[in-house]
């Protein structure tokens, strides 16, 4: 998502980085272990967790929100 909207390597929202790559790959490589820990977290207090990785289209990315949510959602939406 962060690169369609601000291109690849994301030049433009983060001009003061200097050495960019390096810089992403700290950020990968943190989001690895941070997803890793979370989804440990879940699965020990049995919480259900689900990965966001792209690999569903955006309506079945919501159908799946609102499965999860939707004892808490209104009957109706109140937008």
């Amino acid at each position: 998502m962060a690169s369609r909207r601000w291109g690849l390597g994301q030049r433009e929202r983060f001009p003061g980085i200097v050495e960019r790559e390096r810089a992403l790959l700290n950020v990968g490589a943190r989001d690895v272990l941070l997803d890793a820990r979370i989804v440990s977290s879940c699965a020990e207090l049995g919480l259900r967790s689900e990965r966001f990785d792209g690999s569903l289209d955006l309506d079945d990315s919501v159908a799946l929100l609102e499965d999860h949510f939707r004892e808490h959602l209104p009957a109706t939406p109140n937008v």
